[in-house]
């Protein structure tokens, strides 16, 4: 009874994190084609097997930090031919780096993963079109399953822990710079194209701002830049200086500026939570229906929670979230959250029945309920909230799976009273 009962209880555990763990901004000049086209040379294997990162052991790969050019051995040899995917070359890592200095072309890796919902929209609206398959001739651009053991490496070399990266390199090889997440077709294109001119890259802008300090603008993304590249003491001084010059937030950057500074660069990068507590609690209070005041609101609970502060992080959620009636995701911002840290249950089940009254369609806010009610050990609850959710989508294999679960606890419950 005991094992089965555990059993349960962990599978209902994995089951209730996947979906808080999924719920995962000149033209130059090229060579044509046919002068880019390199030597006849033989068809090689895989990247795992080129590099020999595959057979590096667990604990090697603890201790030793791959850099990019190591996954690029110099006897590297090209496929004699060079298929295509639309505007992507199907070459590896490796052999796109050599084909790069081959040409004398920019690199353009696109890191992405299967699930990740931003890289869909590139794959359903940006890389079928006429002008990123145009455009993809005029670079040695590659796709990068970073979920694969070929792409993995990559990933790690490069740093890249959210999806969709894009990477632009030079013909060498060297990272220029580097973007995130969706963008529409042109804007996709010329960001790359800028990069590769060396325009409007982190150290770009760095300079202009240096030129004009009391530019507020150029502060703000030399700043922005810098600090989502994880240069955080380089960032600081930039976001500091835009901050002071728009003192009564005439252009609407004050709260990003406070939110990068004090999340970004003094919690994630340089783990300085005394820095950035004032900024958050004053980005709380002065913006608290903001996105970026709500956003600071929950990353300053979350440092409690980090320092073990338990009572003073249960104090700001009660205290300083600011939730719009009108807004279901709010409440389910609230809810997660508690589930994820594990604390306020009560309330947070408070919140959502609240959020239910004026969402009663909101299938994933009886979700977010019927978890609740479970970590509360209040199974009926959880399985009527849970059914409610199937009723609203009755296709959701998650739910399904997730009702059985719950009609076992609600079971063993009964069977050992």
């Amino acid at each position: 009874m005991r094992l089965r009962q555990s059993a349960i209880v962990r599978f209902w555990i994995l089951a209730s994190l996947l979906p808080l763990l999924m719920g995962c901004p000149s033209k130059t000049t090229q060579p044509s084609d046919e002068a880019s086209k390199s030597p006849k040379v033989k068809k090689t294997s895989s990247l795992a097997s080129v590099t020999g990162v595959s057979r590096l052991s667990s604990a090697r790969k603890a201790t030793w930090q791959v850099k990019p050019m190591d996954l690029v051995p110099e006897d590297t040899e090209l496929p004699a031919n060079m298929d295509r995917d639309g505007g992507f070359m199907k070459l590896s890592f490796a052999q796109a780096v050599m084909q790069g200095r081959a040409s004398k072309k920019n690199v353009v890796l696109y890191l992405f993963t299967p699930w990740c919902g931003p890289c869909k929209q590139l794959s359903a609206q940006v890389f079928p079109t006429p002008e990123f398959k145009t455009f993809g001739h005029t670079v040695v651009a590659i796709k990068v399953d970073a979920s694969t053991e070929e792409g993995k490496p990559v990933a790690e070399a490069y740093g890249v822990n959210s999806y969709p990266t894009t990477i632009v390199l030079a013909s060498s090889g060297d990272e220029i710079e580097r973007f995130f997440g969706f963008h529409p077709t042109a804007e996709y294109i010329q960001t790359i194209k800028d990069y590769a001119a060396g325009r409007n890259t982190a150290d770009d802008y760095k300079k202009r701002a240096a030129l004009a300090p009391d530019d507020i603008e150029l502060n703000f993304q030399a700043g922005r830049e810098l600090a989502i590249r994880k240069r955080g003491t380089e960032a600081i001084p930039f976001l500091e200086r835009a901050i002071e010059l728009d003192a009564t937030n005439k252009t609407g950057k004050v709260p990003r500026a406070l939110l990068l500074l004090a999340r970004t660069v003094y919690i994630e990068q340089l783990k300085a939570y005394d820095k950035a507590m004032p900024l958050l609690e004053r980005l709380s209070k002065n913006h608290p229906t903001t996105f970026h005041g709500k956003e600071a609101t929950y990353m300053m609970a979350r440092a409690y929670i980090e320092q073990n502060q338990m009572d003073k992080a249960k104090e700001v959620l009660l205290t300083q979230v600011v939730i719009n009636p009108s807004d279901a995701i709010q409440y389910h911002r609230f809810g997660t959250f508690c589930l994820r840290y594990r604390l306020l249950y009560p309330e947070a089940l408070e919140k959502l029945e609240e959020g239910l009254k004026v969402h009663p369609k909101a299938a994933y806010l009886w979700k977010v309920k019927a978890d609740l009610a479970f970590r509360m050990k209040r199974y009926d609850d959880a399985e009527g909230a849970l059914e409610k959710a199937m009723e609203l989508q009755p296709q959701n294999k998650t739910y399904k799976r997730l009702l059985d679960v719950y009609k076992n606890a609600r079971k063993q419950k009964e069977g050992t009273q």
